[in-house]
């Protein structure tokens, strides 16, 4: 199984309207790959996508752009085979070809400007993580840096799932009390009639959890879209004032008081 190379790339994710597509973009799409791997993954219809895109360089900035600023950092987990990376490519460039090998990740970097349901555009910057094998571990360095996981499953998959059960108690245990969005995907869902993961089930692990989970086809691009732009408007959502102390209500003192 090929390894990709780790690399930076970036695309426009807005809440799902439909958006004429510029063709400037598309030449910019390819990431470096072998000749024998590009034919493979540029075969089939390309659907204009909602994303716009374009590629930065290491410092996250493209020839002739400003800098990007501060950007949610999201890492996407889970057991290997699971589907993260073509979640990614497919849900960013409709870049997916039904049957295609799985390409085995090593560490990839996807940056989006996500339009909130709040109609806000915020970056989000996607660390696709190496998939999960039996006796490895998920690397803790993720930890401490990460605003948000998409924790990822196949619901042909029992054993997928244990796996993502597992990362999530481990996001609750090294966290430090910092507050992480958490999104869980369960894909493949055009594979009912392999199903090994109960849907019942599996919304109400969630519903303790305390998470939001969807299952999904990677197949389908239009189930791609709200978890990403829920993840990130979650992420951005405004502190609420009713979060802060009443004391601030008394500080603001001694203006008239009905009565």
């Amino acid at each position: 199984m090929r390894s990709s190379a780790v690399s930076s790339k970036s695309a426009h994710l807005r809440a799902p309207r439909l958006r004429h597509y510029d063709s400037h973009f598309r030449t910019r799409r390819s990431r470096s790959r072998t000749k024998e791997e590009t034919p493979k993954r540029r075969r089939g219809i390309f659907i204009p996508p909602f994303f716009f895109f374009f590629f930065f360089n290491s410092s996250g900035s493209r020839k002739g752009d400003v800098i990007m600023g501060k950007s949610c950092k999201v890492v996407v987990c889970g057991q290997a085979a699971v589907g993260k990376t073509a979640v990614l490519e497919q849900l960013l460039y409709a870049n997916h070809v039904a049957g295609s090998e799985p390409m085995e990740t090593l560490e990839d970097i996807y940056i989006g400007s996500i339009e909130t349901d709040r109609g806000t555009r915020e970056q989000v910057r996607f660390y696709d993580t190496r998939g999960l094998r039996d006796g490895m571990e998920f690397s803790r360095h993720y930890y401490s840096f990460a605003d948000g996981f998409v924790l990822v499953y196949s619901i042909d998959s029992k054993e997928s799932f244990k796996r993502m059960e597992a990362l999530k108690k481990d996001i609750d245990r090294h966290r430090d009390k910092k507050e992480v969005t958490i999104v869980v995907l369960g894909n493949k869902l055009d594979k009912q009639e392999e199903r090994r993961v109960d849907a019942n089930m599996a919304q109400n692990w969630a519903k303790n959890e305390k998470v939001r989970l969807w299952e999904l086809s990677v197949a389908d691009r239009r189930t791609l879209i709200e978890p990403f732009v829920y993840l990130a408007s979650k992420m951005t959502q405004p502190q609420s004032k009713s979060t802060f102390p009443l004391s601030r209500n008394k500080n603001k003192g001694s203006g008239p008081t009905d009565g």
